[in-house]
């Protein structure tokens, strides 16, 4: 019998979640697609999955909350590989996939019977798809969540329910609040660092979002950002998996 990972058992858990939480989850798809129905605008959209998301992720260990239901959970015979992969499929690909047939679904019924009851002749229109658009929602220059269609936005809903996946296994209660508490402080410890580390290297300076202007005049245009960029965007896609690898030994100091 294999110890460390069987898909026979990772199937056993999944099923397990979805009929504790038919319920649950029946009412949740109908919940989101009325929400679709009224709601078109892409940002909308997209501020929607990403919350809505991290909470859902940030949820999934709410059982060590309560020392009953952690011990139930550790007592369930599979090992901590399959029980994070099981919360790795439910809250990443599961959720999306959720998120993306409830808006199609509600985006349709909405113009449907607005076309019909009130006459509209709205187009059917599924922007969120193939949406090109910053997110609005973040920073200009964050690249790491600039989407650029639904692959992008994919990649950028993984990085941030791996996190708060992670986070889910730090903070016993209020995962999601504290979560993003510690990575907001983590950011503006980073930026300072970043910004130290230019005043280090070119003294006086003032920052735009695509050049770097010296204290003496000189100006250093986008291509001077081309290896920062491309050290954030590999930190976005190492962070991933980095992020599992920890909640992995941090599901494995739990104590029945």
């Amino acid at each position: 019998m294999n110890s460390i990972f069987n898909t026979g058992r990772l199937w056993l858990l999944i099923k397990r979640y979805f009929v504790e939480n038919a319920q649950r989850e029946l009412t949740y798809w109908g919940i989101i697609t009325l929400v679709f129905m009224f709601m078109h605008q892409v940002d909308s959209v997209k501020t929607f999955l990403f919350i809505s998301g991290f909470i859902f992720a940030a949820r999934q260990y709410k059982m060590f909350a309560f020392t009953p239901g952690g011990m139930h959970y550790l007592l369930i015979p599979a090992t901590h590989t399959e029980k994070l992969v099981t919360s790795i499929l439910i809250s990443i690909p599961y959720y999306f996939v959720m998120v993306v047939l409830t808006y199609l679904i509600g985006s349709t019924v909405g113009v449907t019977l607005g076309n019909l009851l009130f006459e509209l002749d709205l187009p059917y229109k599924y922007d969120f798809l193939y949406s090109t658009s910053v997110f609005n929602g973040l920073p200009a220059n964050a690249h790491v969540f600039s989407d650029a269609g639904l692959l992008k936005t994919f990649v950028n809903f993984t990085f941030i329910q791996s996190l708060f996946l992670m986070g889910s296994l730090f903070f016993r209660r209020n995962a999601a609040v504290k979560t993003m508490f510690s990575t907001m402080i983590f950011g503006v410890v980073l930026l300072l660092v970043q910004l130290l580390l230019f005043r280090v290297l070119f003294g006086s300076f003032s920052m735009g979002s695509d050049q770097l202007m010296l204290s003496g005049g000189d100006v250093f245009d986008t291509d001077t950002f081309n290896l920062l960029s491309i050290l954030q965007k590999a930190g976005t896609w190492l962070a991933v998996p980095f992020f599992w690898v920890v909640s992995y030994f941090r599901l494995t100091e739990k104590q029945v």
